[in-house]
């Protein structure tokens, strides 16, 4: 059995926090920085939480297990509604 490497450009560029939520730099901010405003430049600085349906990607990257502090979505029952007449 093969050993299972971790995605070596994930691991530099994600972190995991204590509760297992995963840290990214903001997009937007490598080039052409002339064209966009103070204001937004300013806002893009530091780091973010990365949204839900992003994490799944990175948690394979990195070999991770799931998340615990997510919960499984239940889809809405596809019952139809009787009514009682």
């Amino acid at each position: 059995m093969p050993k299972v490497k971790n995605h070596s450009g994930a691991k530099k560029r994600f972190s995991i926090t204590s509760s297992g939520k995963v840290k990214c730099k903001h997009a937007y901010k490598r080039h052409n920085l002339r064209k966009r405003s103070t204001k937004l430049k300013r806002s893009l600085t530091g780091t973010m939480i990365m949204a839900d349906v992003d994490v799944v990607h990175v948690v394979n990257l990195l070999n991770l297990p799931t998340p615990r502090y997510r919960k499984q979505r239940v889809a809405p029952s596809t019952e139809a509604k009787t009514v009682n007449a």
